[in-house]
């Protein structure tokens, strides 16, 4: 004998509501910039000698991290985590013990 499998309810329909898609480089807006901008800053460029992209990879690809990498983080992150509930411990500990100082020193004000 096969059990009967009960009717579900029907589902509402839920609308899907996204986010529009990002704007890639080249549909960004750019401000207009006057010829004397222009030139002031290209001078300033030119005075302090600096690239605006210099040594900067755009490239996507050595962004991937490595299996050693992530396990290199995680411990690292393991380490942060394993200080920060020590420190929080030591600080539960400090505000009861002080607490419990408290309360005993009520108690023998009130016993006098």
């Amino acid at each position: 004998m096969v059990p009967r499998q009960q009717a579900l309810p029907p589902m509402k329909q839920h609308r899907m509501i996204s986010k529009p898609p990002l704007k890639q480089a080249h549909q960004l807006k750019k401000k207009k910039v006057s010829e004397e901008d222009e030139e002031a800053l290209r001078m300033v460029r030119e005075m302090c000698k600096t690239e605006r992209f210099a040594g900067r990879d755009l490239d996507d690809r050595c962004m991937e991290a490595s299996f050693e990498d992530i396990i290199k983080e995680e411990k690292r992150s393991e380490k942060l985590a394993k200080k920060e509930d020590a420190e929080q411990l030591r600080l539960i500990e400090e505000d009861e013990r002080r607490e419990r100082v408290l309360r005993k020193e009520k108690r023998q004000k009130l016993s006098h």
